[in-house]
């Protein structure tokens, strides 16, 4: 990868502060964290069960 893993930390800080200072949308928000986990509970459930699991819009 070209930046390493701790660089993604100081970008991610970078962003948040900018997004404070022009009053803009900070993204992701915790409706895209909350989406994500549903998703990772879906596909641990599938695992499980060997079944599709849906995951609402």
């Amino acid at each position: 990868h070209i930046i390493g893993y701790e660089h993604e930390f100081h970008h991610a800080v970078v962003d948040f502060m900018k997004a404070i200072e022009n009053g803009t949308p900070i993204a992701p928000n915790f409706y895209d964290g909350l989406k994500e986990v549903e998703v990772l509970a879906a596909g641990a459930k599938s695992a499980e069960t060997g079944q599709r699991v849906s995951v609402e819009n």
